[in-house]
């Protein structure tokens, strides 16, 4: 009997892919842009009809932690610290 490996993040990526309209690429100059407010109102009441609200789902600190990782994409050094 084969075994074989599973592999969440190759079905999250290979999902992503087929996504219509697809994600936003959030490593793009574009997203420095927005504020910090405009990111917690998308992530909070989702933008349609692309995204799902998470509003219901996750606590402030879990979207602040999100908005504070999506700066990271953008800007490097702030994952650092710097």
């Amino acid at each position: 009997m084969r075994s074989y490996s599973f592999n969440p993040c190759f079905i999250l990526i290979n999902s992503a892919n087929n996504l219509e309209p697809p994600p936003a690429n959030l490593t793009e100059p574009h997203v420095a842009v927005h504020t910090d407010g405009d990111l917690h109102w998308w992530i909070t009441n989702g933008i349609q009809p692309a995204m799902p609200a998470f509003g219901e789902d996750l606590t402030q600190e879990e979207i602040w932690n999100v908005i504070n990782y999506v700066r990271t994409l953008t800007n490097p050094d702030l994952a650092n610290g710097d």
